[in-house]
């Protein structure tokens, strides 16, 4: 799987910014035994990925808030990594022209 090129150790803690409705935070969660948290913008979203989550037993493993992966509610060094898919591009360009750094 495309998920084993991240090294991510079993019990990890990662974070999806920009999860959606958590389709690749569960695939993480379940092939590498990593503990994901996501972040989505969209309470709709949020509500489906805890009810899929819940649904493939992986609402322990797996948990989402909701809010602006932009301005995230959590701690500096809060996670041991992060990826993100098809979500920067929603992001708006810096001073510099170079999008989210």
């Amino acid at each position: 799987m495309a998920v084993d090129l991240l090294n991510v150790k079993p019990g990890a803690r990662i974070l999806d910014a920009g999860c959606g409705v958590g389709g690749p935070m569960r695939a993480i969660a379940a092939h590498l035994g990593a503990n994901v948290v996501g972040i989505t913008i969209n309470e709709y979203q949020m509500k489906r990925v805890r009810t899929h989550n819940k649904k493939v037993g992986l609402d322990k493993q797996c948990e989402v808030v909701c809010g602006n992966f932009l301005q995230m509610p959590f701690a500096d060094n809060n996670f041991d990594g992060a990826y993100s898919i098809e979500v920067t591009c929603h992001a708006p360009c810096s001073k510099t022209g170079r999008g989210v750094q």
